[in-house]
């Protein structure tokens, strides 16, 4: 089980996971008997022909999407394909881009074609992932609810329904939630002081910080990160 966000997923086998830069995952649940191949890189890995930034316009990259996807038995044999295929050819950059930009190529077709099916679900769930894309953006600076809420021309009652039944977590809940599990990354990941995290999340108060990070995690962030 891993945690992506603010939204939990199972991960079984053939699963596709796709996270794009700054969006925070977790590993909640894992025997660690599994086996899976992984692929980190940078945007910069893409020089020319590709245009500025064009990773961003894939939407399996942004914080509102699903990022766990099954897949079939033919997709998931050519996607080991273009693995084994990267792996052959990692000493040459040039090859590398154009094997790579065919993966994410490959992987924009699988998404489509499931998105199809979570875009016409329903306005309740298209509600849900405008949100966590909006707390993704706006989390340093925005903690109240009714910002959330004003940018969805929803009442802040109406978008804690809905989150509520599509996450099981209020409005509240979820900006809180999504916060505290930044701050852990941060604390597990980082050399950054308890304070410049603090102000990193956008708090200028560390003390009330730590009395939040306590009341979710049930310890301080020190003992977190000395865990």
């Amino acid at each position: 089980e891993i945690k992506i966000g603010i939204t939990d997923y199972e991960i079984t086998a053939k699963t596709l996971s796709l996270v794009g830069p700054g969006i925070v995952r977790q590993w909640t649940k894992n025997d660690w008997m599994a086996t899976n191949h992984a692929i980190f890189f940078k945007a910069d890995f893409f020089q020319q022909p590709f245009y500025n930034h064009f990773l961003i316009d894939y939407p399996f990259f942004k914080a509102s999407a699903n990022h766990c996807l099954n897949l079939i038995d033919s997709d998931y044999l050519k996607a080991c394909e273009f693995i084994q295929l990267l792996q052959t050819h990692s000493e040459n950059k040039k090859t590398a881009q154009g094997l790579f930009f065919a993966y994410l190529e490959f992987i924009s077709k699988i998404y489509s074609v499931v998105s199809k099916g979570i875009n016409n679900s329903t306005r309740t769930q298209n509600i849900s992932n405008q949100f966590s894309q909006l707390l993704h953006n706006h989390y340093q600076e925005e903690k109240e609810v009714t910002f959330y809420a004003n940018k969805l021309n929803l009442s802040s009652k109406n978008l804690s329904e809905i989150l509520k039944k599509e996450t099981g977590h209020s409005a509240k809940q979820s900006i809180d939630e999504f916060i505290i599990f930044e701050a852990k990354s941060l604390l597990k990941q980082t050399q950054m002081s308890i304070k410049e995290i603090v102000y990193w999340l956008g708090y200028d108060d560390p003390s009330y910080f730590t009395k939040l990070f306590k009341s979710k995690e049930g310890i301080t962030p020190m003992e977190y990160r000395n865990k």
